[in-house]
């Protein structure tokens, strides 16, 4: 019997608001609907910064996103970037033109995504990168341009998971201990639990291994 795991992951209150037009938010952005998610193109049409963190879903439930494209635009998020909870999201198209999140990387539990190829414009992430529980999700591919972390990478429980293509061109001299989403001991590299048990290690970041 298959055991099920449960993540929590701290989101702040503070939700995405459009009371008042503007090119780029100044908060943090919470988007856990698809409405939402269409309502910031209107909004902040144009934006290709926003300083705060970026909440895509939501820390409990499940969303009804399914499309990001009109993120379309947006470059750089100065705080963490969390994609989580939206069982109908098979597609990060939408955030090609991102490139620097200056927080943390997270995505969990989008279990249409199979691949990550709209981050294939993303080269720096400043804290660490998890990718946890992304029930189709086959290969980290999309995040090749990636060759800075500033942080450890967690790699779990992705049942379908065969491959690290994508990973190639992170920086070791990036890679160093964080903590765990369930504040366990410190670590660089730990991938468990995914659909390959002998997923072969890219070079680059093998000796970071737990």
């Amino acid at each position: 019997m298959k055991s099920t795991k449960i993540y929590q992951f701290l989101i702040p209150s503070l939700f995405l608001t459009f009371s008042s037009l503007g090119q780029c938010p100044k908060q943090n952005v919470v988007l856990s609907s698809q409405q939402q998610v269409n309502e910031f193109a209107t909004v902040y049409k144009n934006c290709t910064a926003i300083y705060g963190n970026v909440t895509i879903g939501t820390a409990f439930g499940l969303t009804d996103i399914h499309d990001l494209s009109p993120m379309a635009g947006v470059r750089t998020i100065e705080g963490y970037l969390n994609i989580s909870n939206n069982p109908g999201l098979s597609s990060l198209h939408g955030l090609e033109d991102l490139i620097s999140v200056n927080g943390y990387l997270n995505i969990f539990n989008n279990d249409r995504l199979t691949t990550l190829d709209g981050l294939s414009g993303l080269v720096s992430v400043h804290g660490f990168l998890w990718i946890i529980h992304n029930e189709n999700l086959i290969s980290p591919k999309g995040l090749n341009g990636l060759t800075s972390i500033n942080g450890s990478i967690e790699i779990s429980d992705n049942p379908s998971l065969t491959n690290l293509e994508g990973l190639e061109q992170i920086d070791p001299g990036t890679i160093f201990p964080t903590q765990s989403y369930l504040l366990s001991p410190i670590i660089d590299v730990k991938i468990f639990e995914n659909g390959n048990p002998s997923i072969p290690r890219p070079p680059n970041i093998d000796q970071y291994f737990e």
